[in-house]
C-alpha cells in the first residue's frame, strides 16, 4: 500500500507523462517523418511557397509599374507618329 504522503504525487506524474507524450509528438512533425515520404514532399512545397509568392508578387508589381510608364510613353510616341502620318497625307 502507498503511503498517504505519495498520493498527491500521482497526478503530477500523470501530467508529466502527458507532457512528454505531447512534446515527443512534435519531433515527427518537425522533421516531417509522420507520413513518411509524402509528408517530406509536402514540406518541400510548403517551404518553397513563400519564395514562389515573393517572386510572383514581384513580377506582378513590376509588370504593373512598368505598364504605367509604358502607357505614358506609348501615348506620347503614338501621338507623334500619328501627327507625322497625318502630315504626309
Amino acid at each position: 500500500m502507498l503511503p498517504s504522503s505519495s498520493i498527491p504525487l500521482l497526478p503530477s506524474l500523470l501530467v508529466h507523462n502527458d507532457y512528454l507524450l505531447l512534446t515527443n509528438s512534435f519531433v515527427p512533425l518537425h522533421f516531417g517523418t509522420f507520413w513518411g515520404l509524402p509528408s517530406r514532399i509536402f514540406y518541400i512545397f510548403v517551404g518553397l511557397a513563400p519564395l514562389i509568392l515573393f517572386i510572383t508578387g514581384f513580377v506582378i508589381w513590376r509588370y504593373r509599374y512598368k505598364g504605367k510608364n509604358r502607357s505614358v510613353q506609348t501615348t506620347q510616341t503614338l501621338s507623334q507618329h500619328c501627327c507625322c502620318v497625318n502630315q504626309l497625307n
